[in-house]
């Protein structure tokens, strides 16, 4: 194995270790690394990219800010091309069993729709944290965020990675 290879592999390793351990040692308010399989025929269609998806806190006062962090990372040992369809990169839902549509993050937004390309070379995130003020009832509520990426390949294909968690408003 090429020096380079060797040494991209390893960034690779430590970059997933450390996100695993921030999971392990400080599990409140990280969400589980999750990833649903593409609609691929190739049900184990894989390229090696995770979400991640970060806030602070599991508990948030009624009309105070909160961040989420969506870190999207290449575990793979060669560069992956990323396309996005429009200036939104990330989003996610908000809701409970009595809210079933409490909130969107790009509900009502406007967003251009020029394509955008990341490269993401082995080892390397790219992190964009969103923040918005949590105006709703107290309650329980789970947090669904996900990414509108498409993988570039032969074709592009949505990637359809999302990560889930729970936080409560007080």
């Amino acid at each position: 194995m090429k020096l380079r290879t060797w040494v991209q592999y390893a960034t690779a390793v430590v970059v997933t270790c450390l996100l695993l351990l921030a999971e392990v040692v400080t599990p409140r308010g990280v969400l589980p690394i999750t990833e649903a399989p593409s609609f691929a025929a190739n049900k184990s269609f894989d390229i090696g990219v995770k979400l991640i998806v970060l806030y602070p806190s599991t508990q948030y006062e009624r009309e105070k800010s909160m961040q989420v962090t969506f870190v999207l990372v290449n575990l793979a040992d060669s560069p992956r091309l990323l396309t996005f369809k429009s200036s939104v990169r990330f989003d996610f839902v908000v809701f409970n069993h009595a809210l079933p549509n409490a909130y969107k993050w790009s509900s009502g937004k406007l967003f251009n729709d020029t394509d955008t390309r990341l490269i993401l070379n082995p080892g390397q995130d790219f992190r964009q944290t969103i923040s918005w003020i949590v105006d709703l009832p107290v309650g329980v509520y789970e947090l669904d965020g996900y990414t509108h990426a498409l993988f570039v390949g032969r074709d592009e294909l949505p990637l359809f990675l999302d990560s889930k968690g729970f936080f409560s408003v007080v």
